[in-house]
């Protein structure tokens, strides 16, 4: 009995091996290159390194693999592209068949009302992008503004009086103040500041992400385990507040409360979307409105989305600037052309040409969470003159393809916000901080006017200066690519 037993348990071990064995092959049985794979794990080692960021070792792989390769994210057999062309048939072109994002490891099978607009699939993504788009109208974006350049101000008074991690602060006031409905400005003194830093910072991945990400199999019993212990989850604090937040809304507007706060809480209790506009699922017409734990998701995902994100944009654009003062000063004199009252106005953000190139140059160098910018393959077919079945994935090497001389020129390496307005001829798909296609970033407009407004108050305010520390800068991340810091003079302007 003994013997069978061991007998059984080296043939499950022999079967796993060759299973396992032959997924780190998928790609180079299909004669396409890539790093070797390790057993179970893929290249998730080389990947979950918070000193060496994701997105950078895509980019490093890129140069010796080229523009098509594949690699193995734990379980999950990921074809890496930077071709342009590629990448127009996988974001625009056939987006039919890569509506969905990459399924994270934390993520279920299937979406639930708890689904955040990020991680959605199919029919309720195309239900939650329109109805969450009401946040993103020219009308919705006019009134955040104001709520934007308040915690601009107050941040520049801050700067004038003492050092920290300012832009952070500042995002992380305004997304508070549109996605939760927070009323003080509570900069310096956020109590969400730890756990919004923790989503992005996380140094080491944990057992439980790990065993997700390869053992596909368990993915299920855990998930419904994790669940059900959500409230000993460290975030459970802060959702236990966004629903609170929510449920005082709804119940306020319910006993006849005027509307007059005009954050994302409002707009999402309103969005309503035409019957046209969304699928069937199943064979229940989706609902026209959004149910409360979806404006519970909604909210969530924007705040931690736009938090890290902007901030980030804003710190490598002001190393920039320090760098190349003859681009901070055309900035300055077109700021002080068109914004000539202490307020500013919304409209005028818009005439901000060339304080927008700068910024779009700046992301194109650092395309920050281009991680994001990845597809789940649910209809087969070919991209290229790859075949893809149901089940791969694909992720954009947005990193090299920003760096392309064959599509930015032979001064790709240099910072000019200038070829902005150049060459028209260039495919939108070429820039891809904010992705493209379909799922492009919803709040890319949002993100232009915090930058915008915090760089309007700035430069009125300050010169940004280069000083010994200032260059070069120490990256880290997960998610996104972050500057470990970003050391430069403010000098005060009369």
């Amino acid at each position: 009995m003994i013997l069978l037993l061991l007998l059984l348990f080296w043939f499950t071990l022999f079967v796993l091996y060759r299973h396992w064995d032959d997924k780190k092959h998928y790609w180079s049985r299909r004669g396409i290159p890539g790093p070797e794979a390790e057993i179970l794990y893929g290249n998730l080692r080389a990947l979950r390194n918070y000193y060496s960021p994701r997105s950078l070792v895509v980019r490093e792989w890129t140069k010796p693999y080229g523009k098509v390769y594949g690699m193995h994210d734990g379980s999950n057999k990921v074809l890496v592209i930077s071709d342009l062309s590629m990448m127009n048939e996988l974001l625009v072109k056939k987006f039919d068949h890569f509506v969905s994002r990459i399924r994270t490891p934390m993520q279920g099978d299937h979406d639930t009302p708890r689904t955040n607009l990020v991680q959605s699939r199919g029919a309720n993504w195309k239900r939650l992008r329109a109805l969450a788009s009401h946040a993103f109208t020219t009308k919705a974006l006019k009134i955040i503004e104001r709520t934007v350049e308040d915690s601009a101000v107050i941040m520049i008074e801050e700067l004038k009086k003492r050092l920290g991690r300012f832009y952070q602060e500042f995002t992380l006031d305004v997304i508070c103040k549109i996605s939760l409905g927070q009323k003080d400005v509570k900069m310096f003194d956020n109590p969400y500041m730890d756990m919004a830093r923790n989503v992005f910072v996380s140094k080491n991945p944990t057992i439980t992400s790990t065993v997700l990400a390869t053992l596909p199999l368990v993915r299920k019993p855990l998930m419904f385990l994790l669940n059900t212990h959500a409230k000993y989850q460290p975030y459970s604090k802060f959702l236990m507040d966004v629903q609170q937040a929510v449920a005082q809304r709804k119940k306020a507007r319910d006993a006849g409360s005027p509307n007059t706060f005009g954050d994302f809480i409002d707009i999402f209790l309103d969005a309503e979307v035409d019957s046209e506009e969304i699928s069937t699922v199943g064979e229940t017409k989706a609902s026209r409105k959004l149910v409360f734990d979806e404006i519970v998701g909604l909210c969530i995902v924007m705040l931690v989305a736009g938090f890290e994100t902007t901030s980030n944009s804003l710190a490598y654009l002001t190393h920039f600037l320090a760098n190349y003062p003859d681009v901070q000063e055309r900035m300055r004199e077109e700021i002080e052309a068109v914004c000539l009252n202490e307020t500013i106005e919304y409209e005028e953000l818009a005439e901000l040409k060339y304080t927008e190139a700068a910024i779009k140059e700046s992301l194109r160098h650092y395309p920050l969470a281009s991680v994001a910018v990845s597809r789940d393959c649910q209809k087969a077919t070919t991209i290229g003159n790859v075949k893809l079945e149901v089940g791969d994935s694909v992720l954009t090497d947005t990193w090299s393809m920003h760096m392309d001389k064959d599509i930015w020129g032979d001064d790709a390496d240099e910072f000019r916000p200038e070829r902005w307005f150049e060459d028209p001829s260039r495919p939108r798909v070429a820039f891809q901080a904010f992705g493209e296609g379909p799922r492009m970033c919803i709040g890319m407009r949002l993100s232009y006017v915090e930058e915008k407004t915090a760089m309007v108050h700035m430069l009125k305010n300050f010169t940004i200066k280069k000083c010994e520390r200032t260059n070069p800068l120490e990256l880290v991340g997960n998610v996104t690519v972050a500057p470990v810091r970003v050391d430069v003079l403010l000098e005060r302007r009369n």
